[in-house]
């Protein structure tokens, strides 16, 4: 199992590439409760947001080695190398193509699977949330709160799934 030593080395730079990405996301967020939802309070525009983006930083970290040590395993697996017949390829595939090259780049996976989490969990506890309490604030911290929540539970999930395949 791979376990990167964060704050030494050539890691350092990566964590700081995820944690800036992950705050320019919730950035993202912060401008929707300012703005869209007119929620005025700094203490909730500013200082919820610092514990979902370390949240998201630590799940994005997660998924990062937890795709590194599959890879690793996969690598040391050995597959019938088959020969694939060439094909045309239309417009189309060669955009979908592209876009499975970005999918499977081991840097970008672990922030899409955040990215796509965080916003799925952050809509529902949104939604459930305006059902049974009134005050918008509110609900924004919850949602938020609870989006974080679930990207590390789906991201602890993903690393549990993982070392099972892999030992």
């Amino acid at each position: 199992m791979v376990k990167l030593n964060w704050f030494r080395g050539k890691s350092l730079g990566l964590a700081l590439i995820y944690l800036g990405i992950m705050g320019i996301y919730q950035l993202l967020f912060m401008v929707l409760a300012q703005y869209g939802l007119q929620i005025g309070s700094r203490p909730i525009i500013i200082l919820v947001p610092i514990g979902v983006i370390l949240a998201t930083f630590y799940s994005v970290i997660i998924l990062f080695e937890t795709n590194t040590t599959m890879i690793q395993y996969r690598q040391k697996m050995k597959y019938k190398n088959k020969k694939k017949k060439k094909k045309k390829v239309s417009s189309k595939q060669a955009f979908l193509s592209a876009i499975s090259v970005l999918w499977k780049n081991t840097y970008i996976r672990p922030i899409f699977y955040t990215v796509i989490v965080f916003a799925t969990v952050f809509g529902l506890s949104y939604w459930v949330c305006t059902l049974f309490v009134e005050e918008i604030s509110s609900v924004f911290v919850l949602a938020d709160n609870i989006g974080a929540i679930g990207c590390i539970l789906f991201a602890n999930y993903f690393d549990q799934t993982t070392n099972k395949k892999v030992k």
